[in-house]
């Protein structure tokens, strides 16, 4: 009986100690899960926070040299958008003009540099793709960039061209219309004289001016020149001299396009020739010392004259370029107006002035010069 009241006893202490260790299991975990919503909540108030912290840069904080980076950089981007503008601008001009050759092209049917004009204009269709990536690059030396454009084939440039060299004159020692005959020698001095010319694609259009002087040589006729010339040994040679003024107009093709740098070209042209004919310097004094200073009136001779020409130039740049030519010209026609000179009441004439231009009237000259070419 004893037995059975201790066993009653201790199921029921069992049973209470296992409700109470129920009781703290079930109570303690409503404990951690009320915890964890308080540090979910907290999350956001951290997150919050930062907004704050990148807020708190206002642009005071900004040093000088950051402010002046950022000017220079705004200014890069100015200079560069107008450079850009520029070299699209000569692009789109470059473009426009080999558009409308090609138009040309197709429609006279035309085959240029060997390529059929519809598979060129496809070509110049694609061709904008590849330009437009060039920005970057040409911004890095934009001074040489722009100032390297070629003129256009089909751009019209006007040059002056100062020139200078030799010239003679193409003597046979033969008296034309006058009887004698009479040995002479003529010296080439010097030549000089300018041009005013026109280049359009391969043709060049000239207005230019010449100045050449020649000495000449022969046994004067005259009575008085000849006794100075066998008393002075100094006016045995050279004893008359030409002066001629060549005012000429002419074209010239040239035979490689105006992009090369060495452009040989042939040409030809018209010419009007005045050349006076005097005794030299030397000669002219002295007679005026004798009183017959009347035999140092010039001799006229107007020649019409055509010629042909050759040559080549060097282009040095986009502004200048230098040039050799070689000129023969040929007489079409010549006239002469000699002085009348009056001998105690008897008219005169003057027999070495007469001899030098009937000998040269119908002469041809040639030429060499050296000359500057300078585009406007």
């Amino acid at each position: 009986m004893q037995n059975t009241k201790i066993l009653a006893i201790t199921a029921a202490m069992l049973t209470s100690l296992s409700q109470a260790h129920a009781d703290l299991v079930y109570d303690a975990d409503p404990v951690v899960v009320q915890q964890q919503p308080v540090q979910v909540v907290a999350q956001p108030q951290v997150l919050q926070a930062a907004p704050q912290v990148l807020q708190a840069a206002p642009t005071e904080q900004l040093t000088r040299s950051e402010l002046i980076r950022r000017e220079r950089i705004r200014k890069e981007m100015q200079a560069e958008d107008v450079l850009s503008a520029r070299m699209e601008s000569l692009r789109l001009r470059d473009e426009d003009r080999r558009v409308q050759e090609l138009i040309k092209a197709d429609t006279q049917g035309t085959v240029v540099a060997g390529i059929p004009a519809q598979q060129m204009i496809v070509t110049s269709q694609a061709s904008p793709v590849a330009v437009s990536a060039a920005p970057a690059q040409i911004s890095v030396s934009p001074v040489t960039a722009i100032g390297e454009v070629a003129p256009s084939e089909d751009e019209f440039r006007v040059a002056i061209s100062p020139r200078g060299g030799i010239a003679n004159i193409a003597l046979n020692n033969q008296n034309f219309g006058y009887g004698n005959y009479y040995p002479m020698d003529v010296v080439p001095y010097y030549a000089f004289g300018g041009n005013l010319s026109g280049y359009s694609g391969r043709f060049a259009f000239d207005l230019g001016y010449t100045y050449s002087l020649y000495g000449i040589s022969m046994p004067s006729q005259l009575s008085p020149v000849f006794a100075l010339q066998n008393q002075y040994s100094q006016f045995r040679n050279n004893a008359l001299e030409s002066k001629q003024h060549l005012f000429e107009a002419g074209m010239r093709f040239f035979i490689t396009p105006s992009s090369s740098k060495f452009r040989p070209f042939a040409g030809g042209g018209v010419a009007y020739g005045r050349s006076l004919i005097n005794y030299s310097q030397g000669i002219q004094s002295t007679l005026a010392q004798y009183g017959m200073q009347m035999y140092g009136l010039d001799y006229l001779l107007e020649q019409y004259l055509a010629s042909i020409t050759a040559g080549v130039e060097l282009k040095l740049g986009n502004s200048f370029s230098v040039g050799f030519t070689g000129k023969y010209s040929f007489v079409l026609n010549a006239r002469q107006t000699q002085p009348v000179y009056q001998f105690y009441g008897t008219p005169i004439q003057d027999l070495d002035k007469m001899a030098v231009a009937n000998s040269i009237a119908q002469a041809g000259f040639y030429s060499f010069q050296l000359g500057l070419n300078l585009f406007l």
